[in-house]
């Protein structure tokens, strides 16, 4: 496994995250600007009934330039809202990428035998950095982190 690969496998819940965040964003702005859309079409439709004579007061004019504005902004929204949860389906988080780099490797026989030949240290440093992951994603801050050799409680 390279650096590279390293680098964005503990990226890689940075960046689910994000996309979450900005894909709720998106589905937020696009359902705003739908609400603003049917009401500005509800009172241009009130204001053409119940103006029968052919002049436009300012509301229909304020009513029909909003709906100007909110349809190209809605499409966006929507079209963005689509495109970033499509694109958060396709990208594994940390655990998932980990899988799908550990367990081929794994299986693989040959690295089974390799796996024991490897001195039980590097396995502890590995598995120590590991622990330290966890405790940071649970919310341990690094005073309170316990190392391994230390009884847990």
């Amino acid at each position: 496994m390279t650096e590279s690969t390293m680098y964005w496998l503990t990226r890689l819940d940075h960046v689910h995250s994000f996309l979450n965040s900005f894909g709720c964003l998106l589905c937020l702005t696009a359902l705003l600007t739908i609400v603003i859309s049917v009401i500005s079409w509800i009172v241009r439709t009130a204001n053409e009934q119940w103006n029968r004579e052919n002049h436009v007061d300012s509301d229909w004019k304020a009513a029909n330039s909003i709906l100007k504005i909110t349809r190209p902004i809605a499409v966006l929204a929507v079209s963005l809202c689509i495109a970033v949860e499509v694109l958060t389906m396709f990208i594994p988080t940390t655990r998932e990428m980990a899988a799908i780099k550990v367990v081929p490797a794994l299986a693989n026989p040959e690295n089974c035998q390799k796996l024991k030949t490897i001195s039980s240290d590097i396995l502890d440093v590995t598995a120590d950095w590991l622990k330290d992951i966890k405790g940071k994603k649970n919310g341990q801050t690094d005073g309170k982190q316990s190392n391994s050799s230390s009884p847990r409680g």
